[in-house]
């Protein structure tokens, strides 16, 4: 991203399991980009080179409940990503699909914004 020129307004970071249709909402980095991360990205999320979020104001993280989004969350804020926000949730109904928790990280540290 970085080497094309493109600084979009927001990166989504993706570690739930997403339709096809999302695909074509990443093409416009102007506004927003979406990473989608799978199961292999997360087996070992420590070898994850982050570093393109460095200078991104505004990252937001939207995972399964359970430690590894927010350890994705505080990842990229340490990449150097201004604001990061991670929210979880519970998918294992999927029908319904609710935010169970979320955790803003910034210079001014971690802060819970969503508690179910």
């Amino acid at each position: 991203m970085r080497l094309r020129g493109i600084k979009p307004s927001v990166v989504w970071v993706e570690l739930l399991p997403m339709m096809a249709y999302v695909k074509q909402y990443t093409q416009n980095p102007s506004g927003s980009v979406t990473i989608i991360m799978d199961d292999k990205d997360l087996i070992n999320p420590d070898v994850l080179d982050l570093r393109f979020l460095n200078g991104i104001q505004n990252v937001y993280v939207n995972g399964p409940d359970g430690d590894i989004t927010e350890k994705i969350g505080e990842m990229c804020h340490q990449a150097g990503a201004g604001v990061v926000q991670a929210f979880r949730y519970d998918i294992s109904n999927p029908h319904q699909i609710d935010v169970v928790r979320g955790t803003r990280y910034s210079k001014d540290g971690v802060k819970s914004v969503w508690q179910q």
